[in-house]
């Protein structure tokens, strides 16, 4: 009888230490579970909780998503990265087009400080055509590349179009990829040349060329331009003609004093 009125004692003594937290109830230590938690909280002595995103770690910075475990992770919105999305993730700064060709284009971008190297994992580069011929917009492609690397050239671009070209810092994550706000360069490609150029006739008073824009190749062709320049770079003659021209004459009238040409 002694015994069991010590051990009773024994237990009171041990909750008068409160060890439950987060308003649980003790129910003395011969349980295996000690303490009766509040609805919302779990463990030993109640100091978890069951959805610890009720507490708003992400702030409104991501979207908070919690396991049965009292885990939680964020999903942060585009600019934010960190356990919490607490810190700032910038953009690459200082965007140039090296070079455009027909089918390439080259860009260049600073690194960023040394010191903040770790809050991202690399690049990607996003790109898409604008106002493809019968098409709208084209599809949207997207590469990767290491947080060493400063430039890039994308290749297999279509000659003539309008390319809307994106920059983003990204940091790998477990659960999702955060990546910051973009860097946007709007870029045209050189369109294709035309086809079967060639010299028909030249006389005291013209140059005359003709030439072949084929609908499948120059679909983003309006308009050719002409150049026509002598062979001492003197008397230099530009013209700008519909794409449903094909041919086309320079003409021009006396000699100078110098016995040259002059166009009209």
């Amino acid at each position: 009888m002694q015994s069991s009125r010590t051990l009773r004692i024994i237990e009171q003594d041990r909750c008068e230490s409160s060890p439950c937290l987060n308003g649980g109830v003790c129910r003395g230590y011969r349980r295996s579970h000690p303490c009766l938690c509040k609805e919302g909280f779990f463990g030993d002595r109640c100091q978890s909780l069951e959805n610890p995103c009720v507490l708003q770690p992400c702030g409104n910075r991501g979207l908070c998503h919690s396991n049965r475990r009292g885990n939680y992770s964020c999903a942060c919105r585009v600019g934010h990265t960190g356990k919490d999305c607490e810190r700032d993730l910038l953009p690459p700064s200082g965007l140039h087009v090296l070079w455009v060709e027909e089918d390439e284009v080259e860009l260049r971008w600073d690194l960023p400080d040394p010191s903040s190297q770790s809050l991202f994992s690399g690049f990607a580069v996003t790109y898409a055509p604008l106002g493809l011929p019968g098409r709208g917009s084209g599809t949207r492609k997207t590469d990767f590349l290491d947080k060493k690397q400063s430039t890039y050239q994308l290749q297999g671009l279509e000659p003539g179009l309008l390319y809307n070209i994106s920059t983003f810092s990204v940091k790998r994550n477990t659960n999702s990829d955060d990546i910051s706000q973009p860097a946007i360069a709007l870029i045209r490609t050189r369109p294709r040349r035309v086809d079967q150029l060639q010299v028909v006739n030249v006389s005291s008073s013209q140059v005359w060329l003709r030439w072949l824009v084929q609908a499948a190749r120059h679909a983003a062709v309006s308009q050719v331009r002409l150049s026509l320049v002598s062979s001492d770079g003197s008397g230099a003659r530009t013209a700008l003609v519909n794409a449903s021209t094909m041919e086309y004459a320079f003409r021009y009238g006396t000699q100078d004093s110098r016995g040259k040409n002059s166009w009209t």
